[in-house]
């Protein structure tokens, strides 16, 4: 017999219909407002947080402080030999590179460093959101969004300084830019996966597993 296509409820007809009609602007808004809510939320909790660090987080910190004083010491070539991991004395260092502007503008403490993680928060919900796009309608890449940015996971690791966070939205930026090549056949968004795909690699080794 022929196939027959299932009628969906109307519940979800309605979401479906609902995410599909967002405006460009609309889904820029939401997106800013899930980043200002966790700017504010965990800045929050950054100023009344008490709880004892582990070891990561400490290493994480001193490696970050280290890539900046070879900045401050060495200037751009101290960038290069820090992205490079020859002088940082620690693999990988790549990852701390981001953190470097903005701690010298802002200051190196280890509440400023936690709160430079809303970039990389920024990265993964803009990768998510040009995947849901691609994948379905504006709207789903707005949901996808929104439910990622509130996962267990990635909400604690947001507050926290460490790799998790730069890792997942390195590995979702790769994706998206995958998705948006067109199966390699744009040469900008390619070689932008390339650049992608090498710094994900530096900061951690698994998204080469992941992305294969």
């Amino acid at each position: 017999p022929p196939l027959t296509r299932t009628p969906c409820p109307s519940a979800m007809c309605s979401v479906t219909e609902s995410t599909k009609s967002l405006s460009a602007r609309t889904c820029w808004l939401r997106l800013t407002g899930i980043l200002r809510a966790h700017l504010a939320v965990n800045a929050l909790w950054v100023r009344d947080d008490q709880t004892m660090r582990g070891f990561d987080e400490p290493h994480h910190v001193v490696s970050a402080c280290h890539a900046m004083n070879m900045v401050r010491a060495h200037g751009v070539s101290g960038l290069w030999e820090t992205a490079r991991g020859r002088r940082a004395g620690q693999w990988p260092s790549t990852g701390y590179v981001p953190w470097v502007l903005p701690g010298l503008i802002f200051g190196s403490s280890l509440d400023a460093l936690r709160l430079f993680n809303l970039g990389y928060m920024a990265v993964l919900l803009l990768s998510l959101f040009s995947m849901g796009r691609r994948l379905h309608s504006p709207g789903a890449g707005v949901l996808a969004a929104a439910l990622c940015s509130v996962y267990p996971a990635i909400f604690g690791a947001s507050r926290h300084f460490n790799q998790d966070l730069p890792y997942v939205a390195v590995v979702a930026m790769c994706m998206a830019l995958l998705l948006a090549s067109r199966r390699l056949s744009r040469s900008v968004l390619s070689a932008a996966l390339g650049l992608g795909v090498g710094f994900a690699v530096v900061v951690r080794p698994h998204p080469a597993i992941l992305l294969a």
